[in-house]
């Protein structure tokens, strides 16, 4: 690995897409040259938050949040500026090296980042375990039977949990991690009957569990012991860092890819996950159980209105399917079930086909073995309903039921004909019974957003001719170059742009030409963000060419107006001097000085 250079840092900057970036996190919505959405960092009812693929950067004037890729980056995903950069030099193949420690990136006085940290710092032993060591070979072995190879398990982090039952508590004693914080995070346990630590996880293979900001925040642990009275898979009991409702395995990673391919495919294993990705396809998550939170599903849906729902082919797993596609036909008519016939699951259904065939495609299989939902739930219904009219009629109403929320004619039309050949019911009669029943609307959150009519920059009050000025400076070098001893005297009201040139000047010693996401690249200051963003996004130009002569005329006006600020100022404190010891000759002839200044 090596450190993260400039040249690094620009090629990223050139080759990450920031609409596609963002889009990860909400949905946009076209606008002229630009994109809106609601800002993520404040709740607004009305969009407000621009990304600009010009300009590459995507900002929200209100509350000052995101910036070019990586400040956006950083803030929603509330991780370092440099772990933003490692991050997004990744999906572009670069082997980046994090001058911070691991531990600088927590708070290590505060109760969660300990957890977090914690997990963290735990799930790295256990995959150096796993890589490295003799007592984990078999369960090594064991995955790379089950197809699993190095670079998946690199890529997931999985690991291994030797049968020492304190390898954890010592770990964590080495690293000065509290052990109480260890135990709150799921790690380790305490004893009712001595109030002694012990270790959770024991001879199990460790699948990492990450929330949607990439942080670990569980296990999910996979025996190795042939004794059935130990449990197959135990997983993290639920903390104040993890709740199962709110997770899905994989998500973070997979984010990138949902949004390429415009489509979740939701599962249950992590086995079916790792496989999957291993075979291509990488927009998949696994479920934390058979259910899935209705505030979870809504958060997906804000970033792709397609899901895929590739659940197990047993009993409850087609049950979760119809109950989870029971929830999302309310919301979207793009819910598909992936169909996949012979095994029970995914992992077993890619490791049965690439026996047959070593060149076998998931990725291609799984974009055209699909069926809408409805589809599925009528197959699923025609079965549980064999030799049962009243429980037949009683699914055939339900499905009529699901109709009133699809808003395409044309699927609704083709979901119809295909629920009447198989309940084997005349067309005309279903027609009839759905036009009997209410057509249901949808949340307004999945409509297209309103167009937002205010002016973003009406609380900004920045002086308009130091704007103009400093936009022909933006525009071109060779003015700042040509004048920079006269601006360099130049007199400004406000220390803001005294700060903006500084920062100019640095910015044209590395660069020839003004880009607004590379200029605000290596600026912390959130101030000089708004006011360097608010300059280059607005229309201030005299002339259509940038004028050195212009730019004079402007420095000669910036002074005279300090130096006539100046003497007013002096002026109104000798008044008020005059005042207090009643020398009314002298108030006199400085009111008269002040209405010279006024005119």
């Amino acid at each position: 690995m090596k450190k993260i250079s400039q040249q690094d840092i620009d090629y990223i900057l050139d080759s990450i897409d920031i609409v596609e970036l963002v889009s990860e996190y909400i949905k946009l919505d076209k606008r002229g040259k630009n994109y809106l959405g609601l800002c993520p960092f404040h709740n607004e009812k009305t969009p407000s938050f621009t990304v600009s693929p010009d300009k590459k950067i995507a900002y929200c004037f209100g509350c000052g949040g995101g910036g070019n890729i990586f400040k956006f980056l950083s803030q929603i995903e509330n991780i370092t500026y440099n772990q933003a950069i490692i991050k997004l030099g990744n999906r572009l193949g670069l082997e980046l090296d994090d001058t911070t420690s691991k531990k600088e990136n927590f708070n290590l006085n505060n109760r969660l980042d300990v957890m977090y940290y914690a997990n963290s710092l735990i799930a790295d032993y256990y995959n150096y375990i796993l890589l490295n060591t003799k007592e984990a070979e078999p369960a090594l072995n064991y995955l790379i039977s089950r197809g699993i190879n190095k670079d998946s398990i690199k890529y997931f982090n999985i690991g291994y949990a030797p049968t020492n039952s304190k390898l954890a508590i010592d770990f964590f004693k080495a690293n000065n991690i509290s052990l109480e914080y260890a135990k709150d995070a799921g790690i380790i346990g305490l004893s009712s009957e001595n109030e002694d630590y012990y270790d959770v996880f024991k001879d199990r293979i460790m699948f990492p569990i990450k929330d949607d900001k990439d942080k670990v925040v569980a296990f999910s642990g996979r025996t190795m012991s042939n004794d059935k009275n130990i449990a197959k898979y135990y997983n993290t009991h639920e903390t104040d860092i993890f709740e199962k409702r709110k997770v899905l395995y994989n998500f973070s990673n997979a984010r990138q890819h949902i949004n390429k391919e415009k489509n979740i495919i939701l599962c249950e294993g992590y086995m079916d996950v790792i496989k999957a990705h291993q075979s291509g396809v990488k927009n998949i998550v696994a479920l934390m159980g058979t259910n899935i939170d209705n505030d979870k599903l809504d958060e997906l849906l804000k970033i792709s209105s397609k899901i895929t729902l590739a659940l197990d082919n047993d009993s409850a797993g087609e049950e979760a399917t119809v109950n989870i596609g029971n929830k999302l036909i309310k919301k979207t008519d793009n819910i598909s079930k992936l169909i996949f016939t012979g095994e029970k699951d995914i992992d077993e259904f890619i490791n049965g086909c690439l026996k047959k065939d070593a060149e076998f495609d998931f990725y291609n299989y799984s974009n055209k073995n699909k069926k809408h939902f409805l589809e599925f739930k009528i197959d699923y219904y025609l079965n549980l309903s064999v030799g049962n009219i009243e429980q037949k009629i009683n699914y055939k109403n339900e499905i009529l039921e699901d109709l009133t929320y699809i808003e395409d004619k044309s699927l609704k039309d083709l979901l119809l004909s295909y629920l009447a050949e198989k309940f084997i019911i005349d067309k005309k009669i279903l027609i009839t019974e759905l036009n009997s029943l209410r057509v249901k609307h949808r949340s307004k959150n999945n409509k297209s957003m309103p167009l937002f009519k205010g002016n973003l920059y009406s609380s900004i009050k920045y002086d308009k001719n130091l704007c103009r000025m400093f936009k022909y400076l933006f525009l071109d070098r060779a003015i700042l170059l040509e004048v920079y001893e006269e601006l360099s005297s130049c007199k400004f009201q406000d220390k803001l742009f005294d700060d903006l040139l500084n920062s100019l000047v640095i910015y044209y010693n590395n660069y020839p030409k003004f880009e607004i996401h590379r200029f605000i690249n290596n600026i912390s200051d959130v101030e000089l963000i708004n006011l360097a963003t608010y300059i280059d996004s607005q229309d201030f130009l005299i002339e259509d060419t940038p004028n050195v002569d212009v730019v004079r005329d402007y420095i000669l006006y910036f002074n005279n107006e300090f130096d006539l600020q100046q003497n007013v100022f002096e002026i109104k404190n000798n008044l008020k001097n005059a005042i207090l010891v009643s020398d009314y000759e002298t108030q006199l002839t400085l009111l008269e000085q002040l209405k010279k200044y006024k005119k």
